[in-house]
């Protein structure tokens, strides 16, 4: 199936809809800013994207713009986390924001 594939390293669907996407088990109250080590985020290990980006722009209309990028990735322990990049600033940032089952 779909979720499966968007799991699998250079295996995903070519025209994805937001509801075949998957969607971590475990959403973080607050997201939890990732190191970059290596140009890579880094969360207890290198974290290495498995999926292409979900792009989410969303609040535009209320003056509180988020424009993120989310992946899905994979730690060394073969744990999966769902990690976004701001896009907002000079610099991207990653954060950590959900995790899978």
């Amino acid at each position: 199936n779909q979720w499966q594939a968007a799991l699998q390293p250079g295996k995903r669907p070519a025209l994805a809809l937001a509801h075949d996407l998957p969607r971590p088990c475990w959403l973080l109250a607050k997201p939890v800013a990732l190191l970059l080590r290596e140009n890579r985020p880094f969360y207890g290990s290198p974290l290495k994207l498995v999926s292409g980006a979900e792009r989410i722009e969303a609040g535009w209309w209320q003056g509180e713009l988020v424009l993120r990028d989310y992946f899905v990735a994979q730690g060394q322990d073969n744990v999966h986390y769902w990690i976004y990049r701001e896009r907002l600033q000079d610099e991207p940032r990653w954060f950590l924001h959900g995790l899978f089952g």
